[in-house]
């Protein structure tokens, strides 16, 4: 593989700077959640009952669900820069009226704009890393996002144990979110984008300046694949109703794989093993469970990190076809457990903690393979000019397994059925394991253009693909 030249690394760096910003904040705002929520039963600031808690956590899904295809056409119409920046807009008048909010009205409405903003976030973020990131390290710069993300929730874990005030934990983030919007200065569009929207010269000035370090023949080669690609692709959809556009193979194919890649790698039950496993772990003398949640996203954070150092040398079909199989056999092995330590209430009991220990591998096996591989598909899989309209999707269909899953969570009631449970969690990771073995291209070091043109159909001189024409 090339080796990428450090200055341009750098240059995109920077340039994302403002989507990692906006990252850290929704992470922080994920962070939030849980010791607002403790906080605000307490009432010493704000108070709330369990019932208006839960209507807490649920706003922001709200928004989410609500805003999720709308937020995916805008960034395909109005660009990834200029969506950015409306993200660090909402983020900041949201987390201002929260760290003020004396009511749980305002804290329904803060926590609904939050939603839009993270629904926008999903639909332009990895857009824009995929899109300025060179193909030797798209990866790593992928994995950024959920080191952010994480490191966000830390910050939030942090202001809350070190001050135990709702406020302050609000004013917290919302000076959080005040930096990111400065940082918001130097957003940049990306090449791809300013090509679609037929601004050649500023496309390829920007491609240059990413791309620093890198021979000038490279460049010109790479922004000649772009603009190729993205020409042609515009040929065809004018052509086409828009129906008939997204029944061609390069689009029917990318959004299939990412709809069912991001439904099934949720659907594996780590999202649940997640909240599940701080009730699970005994109370002991050495860490206080008020901190388990911390010392979980810590431990999430570093195995995040680790995946950065092997995402762009590991095949991304190799990792995620070994991380489905392995989770598959651990879910196995969790539900075996649970059957059999059913109506054993003894803490020291071998099956718990093999149940215990099953579940935090569970999550650690899904963060090192399946996570960073469906991230990153998420930036390198869709065609151009419906990309930020696939990936709205592909949350949208993200979010209805984690909904589902959630709701499987009053098996964890009776141990006795618990098992049906892992079973079902088993299940899904074959499933995404056969998904991905049949359908997933390799996306290590290739350029986006080359990636998306294995989706692509042959075209005749007229620009109508040849599957077409014989079908006609």
């Amino acid at each position: 593989m090339t080796k990428i030249p450090t200055a341009a690394f750098w240059r995109q760096i920077i340039c994302l700077v403002p989507v990692y910003l906006n990252v850290l904040v929704m992470g922080s705002g994920l962070g939030w959640l849980p010791n607002a929520m403790y906080l605000l039963t307490k009432g010493q600031e704000v108070r709330a009952t369990s019932t208006q808690c839960a209507w807490i956590a649920s706003c922001s899904i709200f928004g989410r669900l609500v805003f999720a295809i709308p937020a995916g056409i805008l960034a395909d119409k109005y660009g990834r820069k200029e969506i950015t920046i409306c993200v660090a807009f909402l983020h900041f008048s949201a987390w201002l009226g929260l760290s003020m909010s004396s009511s749980i009205v305002t804290i329904y409405i803060g926590r609904f704009v939050i939603g839009l903003a993270e629904v926008l976030i999903n639909s332009t973020a990895l857009i824009s890393i995929g899109e300025i990131a060179s193909a030797e390290n798209r990866g790593r710069l992928t994995t950024l996002y959920h080191i952010c993300a994480s490191f966000g929730g830390i910050l939030s874990s942090l202001i809350s144990l070190s001050f135990s005030s709702y406020s302050t934990l609000s004013r917290g983030i919302a000076a959080l979110s005040f930096i990111s919007l400065l940082s918001m200065f130097w957003a940049s569009e990306t090449p791809s984008f300013l090509v679609s929207s037929s601004k050649l010269n500023e496309a390829k000035n920007n491609l240059r300046y990413i791309r620093r370090g890198y021979k000038e023949q490279v460049i010109n080669n790479e922004f000649e694949k772009i603009k190729n690609y993205i020409q042609d692709e515009k040929a065809r959809k004018k052509t086409l109703s828009w129906i008939k556009f997204l029944k061609l193979k390069s689009i029917r194919k990318p959004l299939l794989v990412g709809i069912l890649a991001n439904f099934f790698s949720k659907s594996t039950g780590v999202m649940l093993m997640r909240n599940y496993i701080t009730l699970l772990i005994p109370s002991n003398k050495f860490v206080a469970r008020r901190y388990y949640p911390l010392v979980i996203q810590t431990l999430l954070l570093l195995v995040s990190t680790n995946a950065t150092l092997y995402i762009d040398k590991i095949p991304r079909r190799t990792l995620i076809l070994v991380g489905s199989l392995i989770l598959a056999g651990i879910n196995g092995v969790c539900g075996l457990s649970s059957y059999l330590m059913a109506g054993i209430q003894n803490e020291d009991d071998v099956f718990r903690w093999v149940f215990i220990v099953t579940n935090i591998l569970a999550i650690l096996c899904y963060t090192i393979s399946v996570q960073p591989v469906t991230t990153v598909l998420k930036s390198e899989l869709y065609p151009q000019s419906v990309k930020g309209f696939c990936v709205s999707l592909g949350s949208l269909s993200q979010s209805l397994s984690t909904v589902l899953s959630y709701q499987m969570y009053h098996f964890t009631e009776n141990l006795s059925i618990l098992y049906v449970m892992y079973i079902v969690f088993s299940i899904n990771s074959v499933l995404l394991y056969l998904i991905m073995h049949f359908f997933m291209p390799e996306g290590l070091g290739t350029s986006l253009t080359d990636l998306q043109m294995t989706f692509k159909e042959p075209t005749l001189q007229d620009g109508h693909s040849v599957e077409k024409n014989s079908q006609t």
